[in-house]
């Protein structure tokens, strides 16, 4: 089958919707699928994925968000499905979503659109003219295409936002079963970052208000009573650093929080903590899953996350991790104290995690659901 993949996030982009994209296109093609990827061509250089090596990748400029996102979106998409005929196209992100709306109307294909949370506060904003006449097309367009939604949250959230439709189907994010696999701890980082004897809590995420990283070094106040040598390794970069960064300072907490900035690879950093934290809450947009909580129990880490979105579909309370109010300074606090007192209740919540996401959230057990329940339908 040829299918075309568009989205204007994609590796070596950092971000959850990022990361999901390539899982569906790794499971598609490891299922003998004829996929291409449309995506932008970053100011970074890619560092090289040798499972993409197979893979067909075009590239557009990278253009500022907005309307020349737009226009690129537009102008690329007609060059690359004239090329070839596709017999489906998924459609992933925010920006893809509105150029599919516009193209949909000119150009006849299948369409599969991803909706992920977040984008569905943008579409159905309703707050002046343009955004009504924009909500309106996107609902012509959802109610003519297939959509996925990757939570039961994120499907709920578009009926409310939206309205009903009834072409949803739940498909949950998924990780490469590889995540699993385990591997000494890198003891060249433990060194670099004189990690030796120290409790580490971590938080792998953008920098952005919503993902709750404040919350986190607020209660570092109350958790560096009980444990003096805790660090907090901040994984991630975004436009929230310097607010974060100056919180840090202003409550005196300098030797206890790390900020790495972004990094090429996850599981070194995630098998250095003991736990793993995001206490993420509707503020700039919502968390419709939290794939990152996926790649922390696949490494048979204790995770705390929010009652918010998606995550409560993610992290069974009490058993992988817990779920806290991401407002509650001190339950946060005290939860992470009960996982780093007890490491017996830590280990056992980390294989919990791991056997549910083998169980459950590997990328090839998401596939043949992709390929053959929602997308084959022929």
């Amino acid at each position: 089958m040829k299918i075309l993949i568009y989205t204007h996030e994609f590796y070596p982009f950092s971000g959850g919707i990022a990361n999901w994209t390539l899982e569906i296109v790794k499971g598609l093609k490891n299922l003998g699928q004829d996929v291409t990827v449309l995506a932008p061509k970053y100011n970074k250089k890619p560092y090289c994925l040798p499972e993409l090596r197979a893979v067909r990748i075009k590239r557009m400029p990278l253009a500022i968000r907005g309307r020349l996102s737009y226009l690129i979106g537009i102008i690329f998409f007609i060059t690359v499905f004239s090329s070839k005929r596709y017999e489906k196209v998924i459609i992933c992100d925010n920006i893809s979503q509105v150029v599919g709306t516009i193209l949909s109307f000119f150009i006849k294909a299948e369409y599969i659109v991803i909706v992920n949370g977040t984008e569905i506060l943008m579409h159905f904003s309703n707050n002046n003219i343009y955004q009504k006449i924009k909500a309106r097309l996107i609902t012509s367009f959802f109610s003519r295409a297939k959509i996925i939604s990757i939570s039961r949250a994120t499907r709920n959230l578009l009926y409310e936002k939206g309205g009903y439709f009834k072409n949803v189907e739940v498909l949950y994010c998924s990780i490469d079963k590889k995540m699993i696999i385990a591997k000494p701890k890198s003891e060249m980082l433990v060194k670099q970052m004189c990690l030796e004897n120290r409790k580490i809590i971590l938080t792998i995420a953008r920098l952005y208000p919503r993902k709750g990283h404040d919350m986190v070094v607020q209660a570092l106040v109350e958790i560096k009573k009980k444990f003096p040598e805790v660090l907090y390794l901040i994984v991630g970069e975004g436009p929230n650093r310097k607010y974060l960064e100056d919180l840090v300072v202003s409550l005196n907490l300098s030797d206890n929080v790390t900020f790495t900035g972004e990094v090429p690879g996850v599981i070194d950093y995630l098998d250095l903590c003991n736990v793993f934290v995001m206490a993420s809450r509707e503020e700039d947009g919502v968390e419709g899953f939290g794939i990152v909580f996926l790649e922390a129990m696949a490494r048979g880490k204790p995770v705390i996350g929010s009652r918010h979105g998606g995550v409560p579909e993610v992290i069974s309370d009490g058993v992988s991790g817990y779920l806290v109010n991401p407002h509650d300074v001190s339950g946060i606090a005290s939860t992470v104290i009960k996982l780093l007192s007890d490491s017996n209740a830590a280990k056992r919540m980390g294989d919990n995690g791991r056997e549910i996401v083998e169980m459950n959230f590997t990328t090839d057990l998401m596939a043949r659901k992709l390929l053959h329940e929602l997308i084959d339908t022929r």
